[in-house]
């Protein structure tokens, strides 16, 4: 079943059909927020990963949105889609064909990892790419967040905002172990 999907990019709503999956709702703008309010930066001004202080409970989503299931938020899961900008919301289950992260680092996950992969979906050509909490992660890349120090990622390697291999869209804040 095909289900519209609402995305909010730049203050605007916009009706998007989804390719399999449930429908989201956005936390926030794609308005290409530069950080201040809801993550670090780093010298440049990039987006450099989820905020450290206490806020929201739930996954980091991007620039400026935390998906807690709260408010106007459809659930805790954070969907990606790949357009050019990419557009960031909030869903109950599941993302469709769009990249979905069920969690955004370790510390959503207890004594697990969150680990990223390019899952098979019989609905997705090529499938998608599934960010979840895993003993290991093997086949996939290991979610960091950048600038919070070299523990969180296996002894030799560092949390690394290049993403592209990994189905994140560049400088938005999510890193990976490499």
């Amino acid at each position: 079943m095909r289900v519209a999907r609402l995305l909010v990019l730049s203050g605007v709503f916009a009706l998007v059909p989804s390719c399999g999956g449930s429908a989201f709702s956005s936390g926030g703008s794609t308005d290409g927020g530069n950080g201040s309010e809801g993550g670090r930066s780093d010298a440049a001004g990039v987006e450099a990963g989820p905020p450290l202080e206490a806020g929201p409970v739930g996954t980091y989503c991007g620039p400026d949105i935390v998906c807690t299931g709260t408010g106007m938020q459809q659930g805790s899961v954070c969907c990606i889609t790949s357009n050019n900008p990419p557009a960031y919301g909030c869903a109950g289950a599941n993302c469709g064909c769009d990249t979905q992260l069920d969690c955004s680092s370790d510390a959503e996950c207890g004594a697990l990892r969150c680990c990223i992969r390019n899952a098979t979906d019989s609905a997705c050509s090529g499938g998608h790419w599934v960010a979840r909490c895993a003993a290991d992660c093997v086949g996939g890349f290991h979610m960091c967040v950048p600038g919070a120090g070299a523990m969180q990622c296996l002894v030799g390697q560092s949390c690394s905002m290049d993403t592209s291999n990994a189905g994140l869209p560049p400088q938005s804040g999510f890193g990976i172990c490499k």
